[in-house]
């Protein structure tokens, strides 16, 4: 795994020899399951190494140590349709509810302090919460070493006021069709949906797809009827809403996607050589 260009974590953050075919294969299996998602955005410093020595693949190690944490994910922005700049870097960090976030924060703070002001710079972090009541298909075994997939529509929305259980009742409705309509994509990957109406007002939805490649996004999101028209339906109930386009890392980058302590089996949480 190259960990110099953007700092990614080096071959021993797994904590235990595994080789990268059997680690992708681990991830089939657990890609994006969470309760409670941070979503990070941030600009990467010019420098990735502090005079000291210590650099920002430590600094990430540090966090994947935790036990706390499932895994984090890795996307370059591509398009940004939003009202405001975005960072053209987001990354993902997965718990498995709100206590083990509250967990990992006091845990790995300092560590956090030094990424964001040395290194993951301008960040802005928010929380999400995944829900159970819209559920998408997931095909993650479509998933391999060459077509790994990463390429994600988020779509972030918020309601109209008054209008906050007539769109959840729209959503609920519409899970079918929009499964059926994702079904006939062989480059579809997985769906998941989340709300962030615990946290804040604005943008209190999000729906991720991904895909295994630009083009398969494209025949789903832009060229699919059924989803087009779930698109322009939704809006009546919407009072604000913006896309983007994710992609993973550039090739000559490790993967898009880590395991973190939390996410290893239970009798190998505790060896001796962690």
């Amino acid at each position: 795994i190259n960990a110099e260009y953007m700092g990614t974590p080096s071959e021993c953050l797994f904590f235990f020899e595994m080789k990268l075919v059997g680690f992708f294969l681990l991830c089939l299996f657990s890609l994006g399951q969470c309760g409670v998602l941070m979503e990070l955005t941030f600009d990467i410093a010019a420098s990735q190494e502090l005079p000291d020595g210590f650099k920002q693949k430590d600094a990430v190690d540090q966090l994947l140590a935790s036990e706390h944490l499932l895994w984090l994910r890795y996307h370059h922005t591509l398009i940004s349709d939003h009202p405001n700049p975005v960072p053209m870097r987001l990354a993902f960090l997965g718990f498995k509810d709100i206590s083990e976030f509250a967990k990992f924060q006091d845990q790995t703070a300092p560590v956090q302090h030094v990424l964001f002001d040395q290194f993951w710079i301008f960040s802005r972090r928010v929380l999400w919460e995944e829900r159970e009541d819209v559920k998408l298909p997931d095909h993650g075994d479509r998933r391999s070493e060459q077509t790994p997939g990463g390429y994600v529509w988020q779509f972030k929305f918020a309601s109209l006021p008054g209008k906050k259980a007539e769109l959840e009742r729209f959503l609920v409705a519409q899970q079918k069709s929009l499964s059926d309509a994702l079904e006939t994509n062989p480059s579809y990957v997985e769906g998941r949906f989340y709300s962030a109406t615990h946290f804040r007002h604005k943008s209190g939805y999000m729906i991720m797809l991904e895909f295994l490649n630009t083009s398969g996004l494209s025949a789903s999101v832009y060229e699919n009827p059924v989803i087009i028209e779930f698109l322009n339906n939704v809006q009546q109930y919407l009072g604000d809403w913006n896309t983007l386009l994710l992609g993973p890392p550039s090739s000559h980058e490790s993967p898009f996607f880590w395991q973190a302590r939390g996410n290893r089996p239970e009798d190998a949480k505790d060896d001796k050589d962690l």
